[in-house]
């Protein structure tokens, strides 16, 4: 009730006003793309979308080992630990398990194997690195069991 009362003020409408016109146009703009490639085809893309989240959030969520404590908060030096499945401080966490749930549901493009040739030349910590390889070795990877010390230059 009071959340009405103040977001039906001339001063709060006048502070959101801007929002209020980029939230229009990226409607606006949604449902012409949604228009331009069709009803159906969106509809089944945003069904196995939400399949695949619904799958991500189940699966990854206790799966995944996030560099921050139980209550969300960085933990400076933990940043830097090993034991963490992220690609880069608390960025990409959980992208093994998210590239599982991928391979699963037969989201990747048609291209190639799926293949991590390089563990650790990221400076992916060792519990990724050996789930990496792990991996690596039920693809039958010649990478399975190939240690990279430094990221190759050039083409």
């Amino acid at each position: 009730e009071i959340l009405g009362e103040v977001t039906s003020t001339k001063e709060f409408q006048k502070i959101v006003e801007w929002d209020n016109v980029v939230y229009s146009l990226a409607n606006k703009s949604l449902d012409m793309t949604i228009d331009a490639i069709g009803h159906d085809k969106f509809s089944h893309a945003m069904t196995r979308y939400q399949h695949a989240k619904k799958m991500a959030m189940e699966k990854c969520s206790d799966e995944t080992i996030f560099p921050c404590t139980d209550g969300g908060k960085g933990d400076g030096d933990k940043y830097k630990l090993p034991e963490t499945d992220c690609l880069d401080s608390d960025m990409g966490c959980g992208y093994a398990c998210l590239d599982d749930i991928a391979t699963e549901l037969g989201l990747w493009k048609p291209l190639r194997e799926l293949e991590y040739r390089y563990p650790g030349a990221f400076g992916l910590g060792a519990a990724t690195r050996e789930r990496m390889g792990e991996r690596l070795q039920k693809l039958g990877s010649p990478y399975a069991n190939k240690t990279v010390k430094k990221w190759p230059s050039g083409p």
